[in-house]
């Protein structure tokens, strides 16, 4: 038995860069158990699989306004409960088989883990539109935040990383993500990062993303790199979820208001940009990037 797969480079433009996901639609009578699903994105050693159901969900809204599918993602080790970049990578699937989504669609509703998530064309342009929940990013106490200093620059081993801010946030998708901020003045790119360190100082959350403000041409932006081991990735080419974990955060430090982008650049050896919006609200984060398909095939199981 095969199944048709897609690997979809998410938030770039450029081949060999973005955050490659492969993409399988399931057959709407499939039977595969999570363990063979779980197999599959093992295969694929990738950071993220992502499975959409065809067939278990209303395909056909009366509306015309809309379509919906169900979506889960995998890591090479668990499946988890969110993800931008094979969200974005789903769509464009999605979007490119008119026979699932009509050309006068411009919506995709997926059912996940973390409830109903939208994808959107946007107009008069390539990039594809999430909308996530944000995340309220808090400080940590004294303590916490000066073993997560302590953590991130034995990772790093550099010891003038000039951390300015550590916030977590306490309520789910984002209990096992860390934000840490560094000096601007630090080369975030260039910084070498060990990532099974972080993990292993810090299991409570697993999901450390690592950001510095910076300047650019449309004036303020920031630089992000993403590290997660324990879930099977030491370095996340490009990061959805982070970038809606970090929405308020990064709209906040940089004084723009809710519905202005923020310019954020995933400085990754991939490297990945993203349009990130804090809609105050809603709640929410609306995350813009462009992805292109990279390769098709048929996996045999």
């Amino acid at each position: 038995m095969s199944l048709p797969f897609t690997v979809v480079d998410a938030f770039t433009d450029k081949p060999f860069g973005g955050n490659p996901a492969a993409v399988i639609i399931l057959p709407s009578d499939h039977t595969y158990s999570d363990v063979t699903l779980q197999g599959i994105a093992l295969e694929f050693n990738l950071s993220e699989t992502a499975f959409v159901s065809v067939g278990q969900y209303d395909s056909n809204p009366t509306d015309g306004n809309y379509v919906s599918y169900g979506l889960r993602w995998f890591t090479p080790a668990e499946e988890v409960v969110l993800c931008g970049h094979a969200t974005v990578a789903a769509a464009t699937v999605l979007y490119a088989n008119t026979d699932l989504v009509p050309e006068n669609v411009n919506e995709i509703r997926f059912s996940t883990l973390s409830g109903i998530l939208m994808a959107r064309r946007v107009s008069g342009s390539s990039k594809i539109e999430l909308e996530f929940p944000v995340g309220n990013i808090v400080p940590v106490d004294e303590s916490f935040s000066l073993k997560a200093t302590d953590m991130i620059k034995k990772a790093a081993n550099k010891q003038d990383l000039g951390v300015i801010f550590v916030g977590v946030c306490d309520v789910l998708p984002y209990k096992r993500y860390i934000l840490i901020e560094v000096d601007s003045k630090v080369d975030l790119a260039s910084v070498s990062i060990n990532a099974n360190l972080l993990s292993a100082e810090n299991p409570t959350h697993p999901i450390t993303v690592v950001t510095n403000q910076v300047s650019n041409e449309g004036g303020v932006g920031f630089n992000v790199r993403v590290f997660a081991s324990l879930l099977g990735i030491q370095e996340d080419p490009v990061t959805g979820s982070a970038s809606s974990f970090a929405a308020k955060y990064w709209a906040t430090k940089a004084n723009v208001g809710p519905g202005q982008v923020v310019k954020v650049r995933q400085v990754s050896a991939r490297g990945g940009d993203l349009d990130v919006i804090w809609e105050e609200q809603s709640g929410t984060a609306k995350i813009r990037g462009n992805a292109r398909v990279a390769s098709r095939g048929e996996l045999y199981l």
